[in-house]
This record gives C-alpha cells, structure tokens and sequence, in this order.
C-alpha cells in the first residue's frame, strides 16, 4: 500500500472549451411539413381559402363529396403526385405551379398557362385543365345573347376592339376566349411592356396599352372585361378606372367584371349609370364549376345547371335594404324577415350606437344632423359590403347619394310606405323638429327613386314580410 508521506502530483489544469470548429458541411434542410391527407375525391386547393362557395356548387352539380385544401407550396407535390382523389379545383397562387406537376395538359390550358382544375384519368395520370375559359365564354355568351339580344358573342366581338383591365391569370383565360373569337384584344395594364404599347407584340394579335392612355386610344371599343380584384370585398370602394375614364369609353357596349362579391362593383355602378349593360363575374364562377365537374365525373352536365346556381348564390348573396319613413316599421319588418329567412338583421341605428358608442337622436342634439348624417354614411359602409343580410336604415338615409351607391353594392332596397297618422314620432328628434308633413315632401320622391320595390300601407309587419318574400322569391 503506498505510504501517505509521498508527495501528491498536481492535477492537470482544465482546458478551456473549444469554439466549434467551423464546417463546409451544409445543414440537412427542414422536413417538408406533411401534407393533409385528402377527404373526399373532389376538393379546392389553395393557399388561404377562407369561405368559398365552391363546396355548395359542387354539391349542386353532382361532384361531391367536396371539400377545401389549404396547402403550403412545398406540400403540393406529395398531395397531387401521392394522394389519392379524383378531380381538383385550384386557385392562387398554384395554378402554375400545379400545372407543372401534371402528366398532360388540355390545349387551353396549355395556351394560357396556368391550371385551374386537375383530374385523374383511367391509368391514374394527371390532366392538367384550365375551365376559367369555359366559364369566361360561357358569361360572354350570356351577356351578347341574353342581354344584348345578339345571336352570339362572336356578333359583338369578332375584328372589334376588346379591352381587357389586367395582366394576371384570370386576364389570360379571357384573352385566350376572345382570341378565338377574333376579337382585337388590347391588354390595359399598371406596367405594360415598353414595346408593345398601342403595337401588336410580335408572337400574338394582343396589344398592350397603360391606363393613361386609355381614355384617348381606345374610345372605340366595344366591350370592357375587368379581369383585376380592384374594386373586390373588402375593398369595395376601389375601381380599376375613374368615372372619367370610363365615360370617355362612348362605344362600350357591354361591361363584364370578374369580381362577384360585390355584384355591383364600382365599376359596374358606372356602366349602370351610363346605360351601359354590366355583369358580374358570378356565371362566370359556376360555369367553371360546371366545366370542371363534368371533367371530374366523366359525363355531360345540362347547361341549365349554371342557370340555377347562379340564381340560388345570388340568392343568398343579396342583402334586403328596407328604407322608408321614421316609424314605418322597418325594424320590426326586419326582424321577421331575417328570422324567416335565417340571416343577420342589422339596425342600421343600432349599429351606429355601437360603433360611436351614442345613439343618433343623442348624437344629433350634441352635433348637427350634418355632422350626424356623416357619421351614419360611415357606419352604413362598413355593412353594406358584406352580403347576405337584412338591413334596417334610418329614415333619412336618402339624404345622401353616397349611400344609395354603398347599399346598391349587395343590396335590393325595399320601401315601405305607410299613411302619416299611423307613423310615430317618439324619440325622433330630427322628426320631432320638422313637421312629419315637411319630411314626408321632401324625402318621398327619393324613397320612390331609390326603390326597387314599394309595399304601400302593408296592414301588419307579417304583412309586408311575405310581400318581400314573395316578390323577391327569397328563400
């Protein structure tokens, strides 16, 4: 045993820790996040989808069950190439990207370059197809047939001047359409290439032109194609054009706009108010689905098909705007109404007490009915975008044009009319201090003017409820 008079050895010092050495070896990257797996054998891709109509089309034309996809860009190709499904909607941003990962492609897809709808074929292979165009030339049909009174779309547009707002993937699915039909198509465009502006580009018969140009070079044209989202919900208030421009443009005919939500955009508020014919691009969203859905079940749908889901969406799209006297009953009508038909009732005064946190006969005795009737056009844009709804307006909700425009957005406005005596005047300041007599004068004729419908002296709320029902054909 060693003795424990030996000197003791010093211990070693402790290194100090290293850095890490640096090295060329490049991290192993990030595992894609997993892709959902598909549900049913039809379904919506997209980045962010939020509500679409698109199930309840689909439900309606036979090619359902349907659902909605969500996906990131790296999580396409192992739900397109390694799921199992049978036919698939896409909208931005892959309708590029999904093309690419296809085995074939239509020749309009191939044209346009961009895919819109994906289906499986016998042997399992991939069919990359673009039915935006179908749905295009299925709404230009409707538009020169129905409400032109022509014997087709050709009649309006063939060797005739076609200008078509924006440059993105919608605008090349309605110039593929209208190159077929020979129409001059002139691409208005934020950033048009610097050597084909107001010149034919070397490879096609489309011209490109810049917004400031517009008004001056191409009074001539016959039909107006909005194919930009300016001027879509939540930015309603935007158009592509000024009035200005737009009333430059004499020989339109015809004013067709992508955009569906609102039905009345802006733009289309214009081409009313030249007597311009306007459609929305809400055919255009179910004969897509109906070109798709015969793609997805192999067999040919009626065509009728279109018909009834456009009416059934703009059905449940539209809002019932009651206007009419203080103390009509537009509240109490509203109520019933929106509890018959299962929607959202909003009290246009209620709203404005929630919102400026006082109620407008309190806002109106500490203000000015000016200041007032400002207030109420704010409060009546943030409503009358969204669709779907019955809306109550205070009596004097005419006295501003600006919000004939904001309610024509969604909005049937109904008047309900009823005899002096039997209207009430508590808690109405505006009515207490002018005679019901004087109000009545000088509201009336823009009540008759706004309406596009009158329910004169219904005996009961329940009474004017059905009569709304009934000619609206709501359901």
């Amino acid at each position: 045993m060693p003795s424990s008079n030996l000197p003791r050895k010093s211990p070693k010092p402790t290194p100090a820790p290293q850095a890490p050495q640096a090295t060329n070896t490049p991290a192993a990257p990030a595992p894609a996040p997993q892709a959902p797996k598909p549900t049913t054998p039809y379904g919506l891709l997209g980045k962010t989808l939020g509500h679409s109509w698109s199930p309840e089309i689909h439900q309606q034309l036979g090619s359902a069950p349907y659902a909605l996809y969500e996906l990131q860009s790296d999580q396409l190709e192992q739900f397109i190439r390694h799921e199992h499904w049978r036919g698939l909607n896409v909208t931005i941003p892959y309708k590029q990207q999904v093309a690419r990962l296809a085995d074939s492609c239509s020749d309009a897809m191939k044209h346009i370059g961009a895919a819109n709808t994906l289906v499986k074929d016998e042997k399992g292979r991939i069919v990359a197809h673009n039915t935006d165009a179908l749905g295009f030339l299925q709404l230009l049909k409707h538009v020169c047939t129905q409400q032109l009174g022509l014997p087709d779309a050709r009649t309006l547009v063939a060797h005739k001047k076609v200008l078509v707002l924006g440059s993105g993937g919608a605008s090349k699915a309605i110039r593929y359409v209208l190159e077929q039909l020979q129409a001059q198509v002139v691409i208005i465009s934020r950033n048009p290439p610097k050597s084909s502006c107001a010149a034919q580009t070397a490879n096609s018969p489309v011209r490109y032109d810049s917004y400031e140009s517009l008004s001056q070079r191409h009074r001539d044209a016959v039909l107006l194609v909005n194919a930009t989202p300016v001027g879509m919900y939540p930015n309603t208030e935007a158009s592509p054009l000024s009035h200005t421009q737009f009333e430059a443009l004499e020989s339109v005919k015809a004013v067709i706009d992508s955009i569906y939500n609102p039905q009345i955009t802006r733009l289309g508020q214009d081409a009313l108010a030249c007597h311009k014919v306007y459609a929305n691009g809400l055919r255009m969203l179910a004969a897509q689905a109906w070109a798709a859905a015969q793609l997805f079940l192999h067999k040919e749908i009626d065509t009728t098909c279109i018909d009834r889901i456009v009416h059934n969406l703009a059905q449940r799209m539209q809002n019932v705007a009651l206007i009419g006297m203080p103390g009509v009953g537009k509240t109490t009508t509203g109520q019933l109404l929106a509890q018959r038909l299962g929607r959202p009732f909003i009290d246009l005064d209620d709203a404005f007490t929630q919102i400026v946190g006082t109620t407008p006969a309190d806002f109106i005795r500490k203000h000015t009915e000016a200041a007032f009737r400002a207030r109420e056009t704010e409060v009546l844009q943030v409503y009358a975008k969204k669709s779907g709804q019955i809306l109550s307006c205070g009596g004097g909700v005419v006295c501003r044009h600006k919000n004939y425009e904001l309610l024509k957005q969604n909005a049937t406005i109904v008047m309900l009319n009823r005899p002096l005596k039997a209207l009430s005047c508590e808690n109405r300041p505006i009515t207490q201090a002018q005679s019901l007599q004087a109000l009545q004068q000088a509201r009336m004729p823009l009540y008759q003017q706004w309406a596009d419908i009158s329910i004169h002296n219904p005996s009961s709320p329940a009474t004017a409820t059905q009569t709304i029902i009934d000619t609206l054909s709501l359901s």
